[in-house]
């Protein structure tokens, strides 16, 4: 069984230099939910699969776990990818989500996770999965204080 998510935000697939690339999935607050109730339906092995997918862009990605030893992607067509992940990259995303569902706000700007490929070109590339809302970066005082106090 394969559940079925909408966004109305994009997912994209870019290029950069030297045979490396990212598949970008971004996040709102407002649309949470459902992503994290699929990808716990994922965890649980309660789903096979989950379709995660953008009606702003056509895009799909199409995710499911992997016992192999790095998370990796296929791109099976322009605006179709399959996603596998091993589950500690699948409970690396779903804390994010979680964490930024329970604080109205990311605590980063976005969080990676390293992909492999064998069918897109330069053959690794990374997962950014972006959030609309988050925190503003600490200066170096302000981290020093977070960490050591006044």
């Amino acid at each position: 069984m394969n559940h079925e998510i909408p966004s109305s935000l994009p997912i994209s697939f870019q290029e950069f230099s030297e045979g490396t690339w990212a598949l970008t999935v971004v996040c709102r607050h407002n649309e949470l939910s459902p992503l994290i109730l699929g990808l716990n339906l994922l965890s649980g092995s309660y789903v096979e699969g989950v379709t995660y997918y953008s009606t702003s862009t056509s895009a799909k990605i199409k995710i499911s776990i992997d016992n192999d030893e790095q998370s990796a992607v296929e791109q099976l067509d322009q605006n179709l990818f399959h996603l596998r992940l091993i589950h500690c990259d699948l409970e690396f995303w779903l804390d994010f989500l979680l964490r930024y569902y329970r604080d109205y706000q990311a605590s980063v700007s976005h969080i990676d996770i390293e992909l492999g490929s064998r069918t897109i070109q330069g053959g690794s590339g990374t997962l950014m999965i972006k959030a609309t809302e988050f925190a503003e970066p600490m200066t170096s005082e302000e981290a020093r204080k977070e960490l050591f106090g006044s």
